[in-house]
């Protein structure tokens, strides 16, 4: 692990583990303590890692990807196997591309940014449903 906190757990994969870590230590100033993992392959996946943080109130993945078929898929599926885990949010690109643009604008469009995590993981840990 790169970060550790209890709040919730940050799976990142590629380049979003830089934000994934900027995010956790600018929530770590507002209170919310928050892990990062860098799940640095997607098959084979550390599924031993992912069941040993089940109990996180929150897990969020974040992809550079589409969410279906990437790291919140399988992080999804390791997840669905288990008898409780936490509440899951997936952050990534969508199936379409709609829009072009530079890196940097399809990143801010898909809420892929330090800004995008951070809202995502306070908005998982104050919804009763995600």
């Amino acid at each position: 692990m790169l970060c550790t906190g209890m709040d919730a757990m940050i799976y990142a994969t590629g380049g979003m583990v830089h934000l994934a870590l900027q995010a956790a230590r600018e929530l770590e100033k507002e209170g919310i303590h928050t892990a990062v993992a860098n799940i640095h392959t997607i098959r084979p996946l550390d599924t031993e890692l992912i069941i040993s943080h089940k109990d996180y109130p929150l897990i969020v993945s974040v992809e550079e990807h589409a969410v279906r078929g990437g790291l919140g898929s399988a992080v999804a599926e390791v997840l669905g196997g288990q008898r409780s885990h936490g509440k899951l949010i997936r952050l990534g690109t969508g199936d379409t591309y709609e829009k072009a643009g530079t890196r940097e604008y399809m990143l801010r469009i898909h809420g892929l940014t330090v800004e995008g995590i951070k809202a995502a993981v306070k908005r998982g840990l104050t919804d009763s449903y995600v």
